[in-house]
C-alpha cells in the first residue's frame, strides 16, 4: 500500500533552503571564489549573496543567477521535471499515515 518510511522523510521548508544555501557556498569554494566575486558574475549585490549563504534568503531570479555563475543551471532546470509522488497533496500524506496507525496490528503465535 503505502510506503510510510518516505512518507517520513519529508523536510522542512527550513531544511531545504538551508542546504541550497549550504550546497551554494561548497560549490563557491570549490570555484574558489569569494562571497564579492560570485555576486559580482552573477551581477547580484554583494549583501543579497551573503545573506544568501547566512540566512536561505534569495529572490528566485537571483538564485538562477547564482546557478548559473557556478555553472549548475541544469540542476534549477531540471527542479520539477520528476514525476510528481503518490499523493496529490500533504492532506492525502497525513490520511495515509492515520489510515496506517488505525488498522489492528498482526500478532503472531508462535507454538510452544
Amino acid at each position: 500500500m503505502f510506503n510510510i518510511p518516505s512518507i517520513m522523510a519529508f523536510k522542512s521548508t527550513s531544511d531545504i533552503i538551508q542546504g541550497i544555501a549550504a550546497r551554494a557556498r561548497a560549490a563557491r569554494i570549490r570555484c574558489r571564489y569569494t562571497q564579492a566575486d560570485l555576486a559580482e558574475r552573477a551581477g547580484i549585490s554583494f549583501s543579497s549573496y551573503k545573506r544568501f549563504e547566512r540566512e536561505g534568503r534569495i529572490a528566485l531570479e537571483s538564485l538562477v543567477k547564482v546557478a548559473i555563475a557556478l555553472r549548475m543551471e541544469s540542476e534549477l532546470d531540471q527542479l520539477f521535471e520528476k514525476p510528481a509522488s503518490s499523493f496529490e497533496s500533504l492532506d492525502a500524506v497525513e490520511r495515509a499515515i492515520n489510515s496506517q496507525s488505525n488498522k489492528p496490528r498482526r500478532v503472531r503465535h508462535t507454538s510452544k
